[in-house]
């Protein structure tokens, strides 16, 4: 597993502190995909947002980046234990997506648009539900 956040971590994470003049982005912050351990995208995003709140409100840094990205982190950090640990008809889970991915368009689909950054992990359950009952 990749060390990364857990979810009670995401509720009340802190990214910066316009009195004491820090903030924290990329990895610094723990911006790191709990199931990819991908983190360059959201190291430049966050810097991004960060130096967009720097010329407005610092203070707004927080917000913006969980309205960003904040969800799907979490999301990903709820998902991790059952995607490195669980087991889904009798094989672990990663196993088993690779199976259905092998054999069905719309499961093979949803999982290439995760990993392009086009699904997020917020409705990739319900996309997938629906993807493995069209029957493509």
């Amino acid at each position: 597993m990749i060390p990364s956040l857990d979810v009670s971590t995401w509720d009340g994470l802190k990214t910066c502190d316009a009195k004491r003049a820090w903030a924290l982005v990329g990895d610094a912050a723990g911006f790191v995909d709990p199931l990819t351990g991908e983190g360059i995208y959201y190291a430049i995003k966050s810097a991004d947002l960060l130096a967009r709140a720097i010329v407005n409100r610092v203070e707004d840094f927080d917000e913006m980046w969980r309205a960003e990205f904040g969800a799907e982190l979490r999301r990903a950090a709820e998902l991790q234990h059952r995607f490195y640990r669980g087991n889904f008809a009798g094989a672990p889970l990663t196993e088993r997506m690779v199976q259905f991915a092998r054999r069905h368009r719309g499961v093979r689909e949803a999982l290439r648009d995760l990993i392009a950054g086009d699904q997020g992990y917020v409705g990739l359950k319900s996309r997938l539900l629906r993807s493995a009952l069209s029957f493509t």
